[in-house]
């Protein structure tokens, strides 16, 4: 994990977290353990824990449910 200020930034392949589906501006992310999916939006300015896909960091942003 890299650590740039009160960032936290992570790539894909580090966090335990698989691609699922991206468009612009966010992502659908699958906890490899749980299963659980997550939506996340993309944010390179984001103070806190960020996780990098490609060029863009991402933030965390709701559960995601296929229904």
């Amino acid at each position: 994990m890299k650590v740039i200020g009160s960032q936290h930034r992570e790539m894909l392949k580090e966090s335990g977290y698989k691609l699922v589906a991206r468009w612009k501006g966010a992502v659908i992310l699958e906890d490899t353990f749980s299963g659980q999916r997550e939506l996340w939006y993309a944010s390179d300015h984001h103070s806190g824990y960020t996780i990098q896909v490609g060029r863009w960091g991402y933030e965390y942003g709701s559960d995601w449910h296929d229904d």
